[in-house]
């Protein structure tokens, strides 16, 4: 089932699994109260665990971080990309750049569909190649086609 997201004012359509939540506390003896606690209420855990519907992603990131899980494991945006941007940016996050380097490359740029995915690309291409190929020319190249390119809106200089 599709979910809408709320992200600041903006809407996102992901698809939640709410069954890997469900195991994911049943796994660590939790009730869905105890899951609750400190971040909503159990109604909004049992519409997450049987009807796959959450409407905040604050409310989910808190909920995978007290199951130890990685959003990207229970919630899925449907736009191409999404998934492993967002492991890459784990990856890269914990200085792990040779596997950000080995995700990056299973990208398909030709289905990038819009200027901020392709930026995106662009701005972790250029990470990687300034450190894992040591090539500051490259990742110069790939940071100014983010910026100058690819940018979708006047915040994205921000974002890199």
């Amino acid at each position: 089932m599709l979910s809408r997201l709320t992200i600041g004012s903006r809407y996102i359509i992901m698809v939640i699994t709410g069954a890997l939540i469900r195991k994911a506390r049943k796994d660590r003896g939790m009730s869905q109260i105890q899951l609750a606690e400190g971040i909503c209420t159990q109604a909004t855990i049992s519409s997450i665990e049987n009807q796959n519907v959450c409407t905040s992603v604050d409310i989910l990131v808190k909920i995978c971080r007290k199951l130890d899980l990685k959003i990207t494991d229970v919630a899925k945006n449907q736009r191409y990309g999404d998934k492993i941007f967002s492991y890459i940016e784990d990856d890269m996050r914990n200085h792990l750049y040779a596997e950000a380097n080995r995700q990056i490359n299973q990208i398909d740029t030709k289905k990038l569909e819009t200027r901020y995915m392709l930026g995106r690309y662009h701005c972790y291409r250029g990470f990687i190649e300034l450190y894992i190929n040591d090539d500051i020319h490259e990742a110069i190249f790939h940071f100014n086609l983010q910026l100058t390119q690819y940018s979708a809106d006047k915040f994205t200089f921000y974002q890199a």
